[in-house]
């Protein structure tokens, strides 16, 4: 079982999301995060993972444009603050303010 900052991590390296579906098990909070942060190409009930991991390992691999530029910026900031709690959302809005905004000191010339 990987959670929603792994199967994100996998999907921007070219990986293939298969998210059991949130109606299916016992506790739906991680397939619903998975599905809400995550561009999840399956979403299937627990009965019906193995036969499709089994038809997706026998097919051909699609050759797909290259990753995201960024990736290596964005996983090694994933890395860094994987082992804090709700590290996930705080690496997207860490990265996200960082694109957008330029980073500000208190300590600036007027």
């Amino acid at each position: 079982m990987i959670d929603t900052s792994g199967l994100w991590s996998i999907k921007r390296l070219g990986g293939i999301a298969v998210v059991q579906q949130p109606d299916d098990p016992r506790f739906e909070s991680m397939p619903k995060s998975a599905l809400e942060y995550v561009e999840v190409d399956y979403s299937v009930p627990a009965s019906e993972i193995g036969p499709l991991l089994t038809r997706l390992a026998s097919e051909q691999p699609a050759q797909d444009a290259a990753p995201d530029p960024d990736i290596q910026t964005r996983m090694a900031k994933e890395i860094e603050i994987a082992p804090e709690d709700g590290a996930f959302r705080r690496a997207l809005w860490s990265l996200e303010r960082s694109r957008h905004s330029p980073v500000r000191s208190a300590m600036a010339c007027s």
